[in-house]
């Protein structure tokens, strides 16, 4: 599997991940020779992909709803 392109600048940041994740995702990474950060921002990116839209939408119908339109 190639790397993605890496996106500059990123910011560092800390997850508390469940053992059986990274247990997971450690298997993963051995497999497929992408990193452990690789992983989890394709994964992220997958999630984000599919659900920010209807979370956006939500919000907005909420905003909307809250403003009496």
């Amino acid at each position: 599997m190639t790397r993605p392109p890496v996106e500059k600048p990123m910011k560092r940041t800390t997850l508390f991940l469940p053992q059986a994740y990274v247990e997971k995702i450690a298997a993963f990474t051995e497999a497929s020779g992408l990193t452990f950060s690789d992983v989890v921002r394709r994964a992220l990116d997958a999630y984000l992909e599919r659900e920010a839209p209807k979370l956006i939408e939500t919000a907005s119908q909420l905003k909307q709803r809250r403003a009496g339109k």
